[in-house]
């Protein structure tokens, strides 16, 4: 089946999967703590961990990518999306091998930190990458790949962790750091950046061998105009809030990465030999980790066959409801597990079950569509800086969410955790009803066009609406011929009035 498809979109598909496998690094970094930290608590290093400080080993990690977008989002306009992987990337080498040598939680903070740098670079880079090198009927199932490599590498994580010692858990994790770095270098850099710095010979190069070799003249031209229309105003970072043509991108991308965050599936993730039940029937932790990292992975593959069939819009809505139901249910077991007299040892599948079709219904919209979203609603000019505070922000609600997680577990209970998770989908619900826009087999130019026709989007584009050559140009064209249109109706009226 694979070369059934066309020569365009095979490239287009390893383009994706080397790009993603820095996703997959990430993944696994993500994914460490929790087959790790057991082997910490059974004093196979020479320090122990409170619940507490693993909640700050885990905070490093976010704090590290609260840092690290600021300076990608500059060197990726500046040196391009693929050098800046390619530099950042030994940030991640440099945090497996702190991890692999600690003697100290110290040693822990700062190896996570560097993680997070890397992450914040991943974060800010790889979705602008994406959306750049792939054609709009593929983006959606092949943007999804982001999704698809990082749960594969905690999948990768789950698997061996558990069978190894910690050093070599360690050394096995770095491996696919090289693994990036060798097979990213031979993708070539996306056209729209060769545009943006004015090397038009490059752009096409890369397009055409993105293409397949095709006859890539139109698309080019496409997107030349694209570029030049958002490059001719550099977006700073005050704009991203005070200029209408900017402000709705902005401001749906952030609540997409809150919502993907604060309905709590990375931390979860973190904590998940914590959370489940010692025993769930004939599985210990280490077992039920091991199977919600396989489901959480193939959950994804259903998402990348259905998001650009069904549309980002309903299957954002449908993972909400999904959350909404199972941590309702999961909270209410473990409220009564603690708080009733009820004898529940024999139902510990129900948290189980719970858990895992809260993994589904993540991974079947919120988690997938953030990224995606991210790199296709965002303008070029401003995609830049706003990926940069995106990924500030998205690292802001990680550290939140994990610090009321550690801070309700130990003084409330565990189920208040899954409530809120509950909490944050029905904000989504309303989020989706009335601003969330579909993207599906839209260009970016397509994309723009529909921000800039909602209401209170652009004063700009309303003037005038009628007038559909008014509505379907860039905005920083409209006030002009909006104008234009109105003194030639004011000159129509005068001339019918003195022949009257």
């Amino acid at each position: 089946m694979f070369f059934n498809i066309s020569k365009g979109i095979r490239r287009q598909l390893l383009a994706a999967f080397c790009c993603c496998i820095g996703a997959m690094t990430l993944g696994a970094i993500a994914g460490w703590s929790a087959a790790a930290f057991p082997k910490i608590r059974n004093n196979e290093l020479e320090f122990r961990l409170s619940l507490f400080q693993e909640a700050w080993v885990i905070n490093a990690f976010y704090i590290g990518i609260m840092m690290g977008p600021l300076p990608a989002g500059i060197m990726m306009d500046a040196i391009g999306r693929k050098s800046t992987l390619l530099f950042f990337s030994t940030f991640a080498i440099t945090n497996w091998t702190l991890v692999t040598l600690a003697y100290h939680e110290h040693m822990l903070y700062l190896a996570r930190f560097c993680a997070g740098l890397w992450a914040g670079s991943v974060t800010t880079v790889v979705p602008a990458f994406l959306a750049e090198v792939l054609q709009p009927n593929v983006r959606g199932s092949l943007g999804t790949m982001y999704f698809i490599m990082y749960f594969a590498g905690n999948l990768y994580e789950y698997i061996i962790g558990p069978y190894v010692t910690y050093f070599t858990f360690g050394i096995s994790s770095g491996l696919l750091c090289l693994v990036f770095a060798t097979s990213f270098v031979f993708i070539p850099e996306t056209p729209y950046y060769y545009i943006m710095k004015g090397k038009r010979k490059k752009a096409e190069a890369s397009l055409r061998w993105l293409r397949g070799d095709e006859d890539v003249s139109a698309e080019l031209e496409s997107i030349q105009t694209y570029v030049k229309t958002f490059m001719k105003r550099r977006g700073r970072f005050k704009e991203l809030i005070l200029n209408e043509n900017y402000r709705a991108a902005f401001i749906n991308v952030q609540a997409v990465y809150f919502i993907q965050k604060l309905s709590g599936m990375f931390t979860v993730l973190a904590y998940l030999t914590l959370i489940i039940p010692s025993q769930v029937g004939p599985l210990s932790p280490e077992h039920c980790t091991l199977i919600t990292g396989v489901v959480l992975w193939l959950s994804v593959f259903v998402a990348t066959s259905l998001i650009d069939r069904v549309g980002r819009k309903p299957l954002f809505v449908i993972s909400n409801i999904g959350i909404i139901i199972t941590m309702t249910i999961t909270g209410v077991w473990y409220f009564l597990n603690v708080h009733s007299d009820m004898d529940l040892s024999s139902t510990t599948w129900i948290p189980f079950s719970g858990l895992l079709l809260y993994g589904i219904s993540f991974c079947l919209g919120v988690g997938p569509i953030a990224s995606l979203y991210q790199g296709e609603v965002l303008p070029s000019n401003i995609k830049a800086r706003a990926s940069t505070v995106t990924a500030i922000i998205s690292a802001f609600a990680s550290i939140l969410n994990t610090t009321l997680f550690a801070i309700c577990a130990s003084y409330i209970g565990m189920y208040i955790n899954f409530f809120l998770f509950a909490l944050t989908s029905v904000f989504a619900l309303y989020f989706a009803q009335y601003h969330f826009i579909e993207t599906k087999g839209k260009t970016l130019q397509e994309i723009q066009e529909e921000l800039r026709k909602k209401p209170g989007f652009s004063r700009e584009t309303s003037v005038n609406s009628n007038y559909s050559t008014v509505s379907s140009l860039p905005a920083i064209y409209t006030v002009p011929i909006a104008r234009t249109h109105s003194l030639e109706k004011s000159a129509i009226a005068n001339s019918l009035a003195k022949n009257a």
